[in-house]
């Protein structure tokens, strides 16, 4: 039995992930800094989609503070798959279409006890239709650590507390009387993160690597209920062009153990419901391929 279904990355972290290049929580210089991305991907797994990505990265820092505000959206062309419960046998269709249900925003602030410890609270909104999300709110407050803050390594890895709260939906072309089980949720966890940037190759004129290699990962673990672990990450490699733009090339994971689950109607082969019901669970994996563009608008140094 094919158990595929249209799900695609978007988290709030995920998507940020996804579309945004990973960046070390690094101590800036106080100004303003934005990054814009425009970026092409390929996904397999949950859905054959081709993808158009744009997004934004706006950071505004202080002598011991800053905030940071990302968003951006997906444009998919992407092939859906409906499924119906014929007796004790489920059966797909699939069709092609053109959506754009999945957006992201996310707002972080920091404070810096020292040059290495901070604190920090963040909220996270997220809306990815295929993949079951109607919308999702993630609000954060824990604390960061600058293990390493050198021109060509800035790592850093924090803890903290979430609280969630998200509204499930139907992923769309699926029959009227599919429905999803537990449409609404809050709960409560906890998150680990770490940020990873090598820098490594040439120099430009201020003395900053042309290449680096990016990675970021996030883990929510609900605390009410333990299957409902998140794990989100992304590895990429950005090759300086110049000062403004660059090339980048990532690979996005994101695994939910606890996907939503759909409730499927029961009918014979002759399409008449029998009035029993099956359940059937999305996907727990799903990879985003991308290669993009990034432009750095504008830096304070």
């Amino acid at each position: 039995m094919n158990r595929k279904i249209a799900v695609k990355a978007v988290v709030a972290c995920a998507l940020a992930l996804a579309t945004v290049g990973a960046q070390a929580q690094e101590n800036k210089a106080p100004g303003w800094y934005a990054k814009a991305i425009g970026s092409f991907a390929s996904a397999s797994g949950n859905t054959k989609t081709s993808t158009l990505g744009l997004s934004a990265d706006v950071t505004r820092s202080w002598l011991r503070s800053d905030v940071n505000f990302v968003a951006g959206a997906l444009r998919q062309s992407n092939t859906k798959y409906t499924f119906a419960a014929v007796n004790s046998t489920v059966t797909e269709t699939e069709t092609t279409e053109v959506s754009a249900e999945t957006f992201f925003a996310r707002l972080k602030g920091r404070y810096r006890f020292t040059e290495r410890f901070a604190g920090y609270l963040s909220g996270d909104y997220e809306r990815d239709v295929p993949a079951g999300i109607d919308s999702r709110t993630i609000g954060a407050a824990g604390i960061d650590y600058l293990f390493a803050d050198r021109e060509d390594l800035k790592f850093s890895a924090g803890l903290g507390v979430t609280g969630t709260s998200e509204d499930l939906a139907v992923p769309k072309g699926q029959p009227a009387t599919t429905t999803v089980a537990d449409s609404a949720d809050g709960s409560l966890g906890v998150r680990f993160a770490w940020k990873l940037e090598y820098g490594f190759g040439g120099q430009d004129d201020g003395g900053k690597r042309n290449s680096r290699f990016l990675s970021d990962l996030i883990v929510d673990e609900n605390l009410e209920n333990t299957d409902g672990i998140r794990v989100n990450t992304v590895n990429a490699i950005e090759v300086g062009i110049n000062r403004t733009f660059g090339l980048r090339l990532g690979l996005a994971v994101k695994y939910d153990n606890d996907p939503p689950v759909l409730l499927l109607k029961t009918t014979n082969a002759a399409g008449q419901a029998t009035g029993g019901e099956q359940a059937f669970a999305l996907k727990k994996t799903d990879m985003i391929v991308s290669a993009g563009l990034t432009v750095n608008v504008f830096a304070a140094r």
